[in-house]
């Protein structure tokens, strides 16, 4: 498609591509991971390495993935933010929180995949920053380190172009962006990179793609992702993620998203 098409044939091709935005890749069998992995090398990120902590038996904590397991019952429904069950174990329930004394290990800065990119990505000097340049494709994007489990990618969508329809597609992928030759990737996320094997991926509802909001998003143990708006109440955004082995995240700077910017993690205030 041409970057100059008129609003009316971009609607008519962007609808083509929103009505199977919902399609979530996924892996012909799903493994549920029974240990969460701990955090990268110190070393380096390369190679990713695991060291599983022994399996809780914890009444408590048994509980708070039953209610886990409960809320998440209902697509889109929500997340429960606090449980008195489980406020001494938020990475059961939460995302990881950095900062705290005896809180997890800090990783290093999340920032953008400098090669993995779409044609009409441009970066900032600092990979924090993105941008699309032209049409309202070609722009998906990496993470430039694989994601821990329960770990927060926030965004701040930093320009909004109205002329499109669809919006922001958010997911992971277990293929290194390195190992990605960029003109080989599709134009869209959804649905030409979620059928290939090892990448899933959805498009963000169109409401929230609003100029100056904060968008976080991650993924459980059991594959399950989750995504808040503005530090809201965490809702399911979808499931079948196969996390046995390393994540990146992926973000395509879709129709009406022209810019998003990475955040740093939220520290917990003491």
């Amino acid at each position: 498609m041409a970057s100059n098409a008129t609003t009316s044939d971009s609607d008519s091709d962007s609808n083509s591509d929103h009505s199977s935005s919902d399609s979530v890749g996924y892996l012909d069998s799903v493994t549920e991971v029974e240990s969460e992995p701990a955090s990268l090398s110190l070393q380096g990120i390369l190679p990713y390495q695991y060291d599983p902590p022994a399996r809780q038996s914890n009444n408590e904590a048994e509980t708070c993935e039953r209610e886990a397991d409960s809320a998440a019952d209902s697509l889109g429904g929500p997340f429960p933010s606090t449980s008195h069950r489980c406020h001494h174990k938020p990475k059961r329930c939460l995302p990881i929180q950095y900062g705290s004394a005896g809180g997890p290990l800090p990783l290093s800065p999340l920032l953008f995949h400098p090669n993995a990119k779409g044609s009409q990505i441009v970066m900032d000097l600092t990979q924090k920053t993105v941008k699309r340049q032209a049409s309202f494709c070609n722009a998906i994007t990496f993470s430039n380190r694989p994601i821990v489990l329960y770990e927060q990618v926030r965004l701040k969508m930093t320009k909004k172009q109205c002329c499109w329809s669809g919006a922001l597609r958010l997911g992971f992928c277990a293929k290194d962006p390195s190992r990605i030759n960029p003109d080989n990737l599709p134009k869209y996320a959804c649905p030409d990179l979620v059928a290939q094997s090892g990448f899933w991926a959805k498009a963000l509802p169109e409401e929230f793609a609003n100029e100056g909001s904060v968008i976080a998003f991650w993924v459980d143990k059991k594959g399950r992702v989750f995504y808040r708006i503005n530090e809201s109440s965490p809702m399911l955004f979808f499931s079948g993620v196969r996390t046995a082995e390393p994540l990146w995240a992926l973000i395509d700077v879709y129709g009406l998203t022209r810019g998003v910017q990475l955040l740093g993690k939220i520290v917990k205030k003491t």
